[in-house]
């Protein structure tokens, strides 16, 4: 667990994570992520293309970049849903 203002934060290098789990109570279902790798500096936290899954109907290839993260934070992200189940999806917007 990581908590503090942002501005305070000042890490340096990369954070590895295998086998990921994360629950929340807007999904029915665990949401994992079998191997990811953050890369932070001052100025930006960002992971290249790793798998997220919801359950076993829902997998996603997501990359994103987070600029600026103690100033004026800038998202940049991106997600390939391939043969994406559409009730599944539908089911995750309720």
């Amino acid at each position: 667990e990581l908590s503090g203002p942002l501005e305070e934060l000042g890490y340096q290098g990369s954070l590895g994570f295998r086998d990921l789990s994360l629950l929340t109570p807007q999904l029915p279902e665990p949401v994992r992520i079998p191997a990811l790798l953050l890369a932070l500096d001052s100025r930006r936290v960002s992971a290249e293309a790793f798998t997220v899954q919801i359950g076993q109907r829902l997998s996603a290839r997501l990359s994103f970049r987070l600029d600026n993260y103690q100033t004026q934070p800038l998202l940049v992200a991106r997600a390939e849903i391939p043969e994406a189940d559409l009730a599944a999806l539908l089911g995750l917007a309720r």
